[in-house]
């Protein structure tokens, strides 16, 4: 019909070297991508292969290197079908994936897209590109042409990735790991061991040491230096200069933690401050966190609330901090916490009370009719490292006074760091410690820029 204009149909040549694709396509907070050289010197190396692990320093660019494969696959696969496999089993999302739907919503292959949504992208060519979270059921019967797994080493269950790893036995198949290293008792370690052994067929580019933690050059040595000081050994060490960890690290060592403590009353009135802190403060921030297993719960979880202060000396020096109150419920009834908060409100400024966000939607909603400032929290990986790295600075430091409570003083011996993630060791928990991580974190998001003189 006459002056219907036809959609113009786009092609673009994709050049069969990924580095040179990247640069010549790609394009990333409205620049095109420039690669470093070590960048361009793995995607040469990882080019046409099979079986490709790229393990790398934390901030050296996996997950964009991934991305950058997973993409150039996919617009030379017609048909093709590629999943990235997330590392939470409720979550399809990945920082992978993440880059890939960045790079096709901006020209020329937003232009290559025929449909796309925040776990999905679909091609012109008829290639899809899906997140897909950490599940047996998701990754089963997919017949992939490309695997792709994004920080295998957070990724427990094995079996998840060893069923994904089955489907991709396509003759053209191929799979993509970006990970830091993990410990020796998990599976990218098993396949590092392998890719020694000649015919393994997995391509593992592995770096660590000094030298791997200053790959990026945008790294500062000051920047290195802070997260030296403020994270365990154990975890630089794994994160950072890309070790293979032992199975389980502690996270507190016993002698920092044990200069932490103080006998003292709880909850502690506002008025022994001066007493606990050793000066007359000029101002204080409280925060309670709340942690809350289900009432009664199966697997022997606690629910717990933790109450902070943040006490201000002088605005030009390093405040401290000081639990003011921890409270094991015996039930985890919201009528048990609800009936604490109550009391900590009538005994403290609460400035923000944090909810982890599962088991609390009853708790926030409650907490927010009766005027109380609450809010939930989503307690994902890189908010618990972000919040762990200044709690375990504050008591590197002896910056936080904690109480003789037995069962919170237990849990923070018995904290490990595993596999990326802070958990209680075997025959521990973990509740009150994360009741205090977020009350602790949260007097840091929302302290004052002034101190407050009429502080009680």
């Amino acid at each position: 019909m006459k002056g219907i204009k036809k959609a113009k149909k786009v092609e673009i040549e994709i050049p069969p070297a990924p580095a040179q694709f990247a640069e010549k396509f790609l394009t990333l907070q409205g620049k095109p991508l420039r690669l470093f050289d070590y960048q361009r010197e793995i995607l040469r190396d990882v080019a046409g292969k099979k079986f490709v692990v790229i393990c790398l320093p934390k901030r050296c660019g996996k997950s964009l290197l991934a991305a950058i494969l997973a993409l150039h696959k996919a617009l030379l696969t017609p048909e093709g079908n590629i999943i990235v496999l997330s590392t939470s089993k409720d979550h399809a999302s990945s920082v992978c994936f993440r880059y890939i739907y960045r790079f096709a919503s901006h020209p020329p292959l937003a232009d290559l897209v025929e449909k796309k949504s925040i776990v999905r992208l679909e091609f012109k060519n008829g290639t899809i590109i899906e997140a897909v979270p950490c599940r047996v059921e998701a990754v089963a019967g997919r017949g992939l042409d490309v695997l792709v797994v994004d920080e295998l080493a957070l990724i427990d269950d094995e079996e998840v990735v060893q069923v994904a790893l089955s489907q991709t036995e396509k003759p053209h198949s191929s799979v993509v790991i970006a990970s830091t290293a993990s410990t020796k008792e998990h599976l990218l370690y098993k396949l590092y061991q392998a890719s020694l052994r000649e015919g393994s067929g997995i391509h593992f580019i592995y770096l660590s040491g000094e030298d791997a933690a200053r790959l990026n050059p945008m790294l500062t040595e000051e920047w290195l230096q802070k997260r030296m000081e403020t994270m365990p050994e154990a975890m630089f060490a794994q994160y950072h200069l890309n070790l293979w960890g032992a199975s389980s690290r502690k996270v507190f060592m016993l002698e920092k933690l044990d200069k932490c403590v103080k006998d003292y009353p709880t909850p502690l009135p506002l008025s022994m401050l001066p007493e606990i802190v050793g000066f007359e403060p000029k101002g204080v921030v409280v925060c309670a966190g709340v942690d809350r297993a289900l009432p009664h719960s199966k697997h022997g979880d606690l629910s717990a609330g933790v109450v902070v202060a943040k006490v201000f000396e002088d605005l030009q020096k390093t405040p401290r901090w000081v639990v003011l109150d921890c409270t094991v419920f015996p039930t985890g009834l919201g009528e048990e916490i609800q009936i604490w908060l109550q009391q900590m409100a009538s005994l403290y400024p609460l400035a923000s009370i944090v909810f982890e966000v599962y088991q609390a939607f009853d708790l926030h909603q409650w907490a927010t009719k009766m005027g109380l400032p609450a809010r939930l929290e989503h307690a994902t990986l890189k908010q618990q490292e972000s919040a762990f790295q200044f709690l375990i600075a504050a008591v590197e430091n002896n910056n936080i006074i904690i109480p003789r409570h037995p069962e919170l003083l237990r849990e923070l011996e018995g904290l490990e760091f595993v596999g990326g993630r802070y958990r209680a060791g075997k025959g521990y928990h973990d509740d009150c410690v994360y009741a205090l991580v977020w009350a602790f974190y949260e007097t840091l998001k929302v302290a004052p820029t002034i101190a407050d003189a009429e502080w009680v």
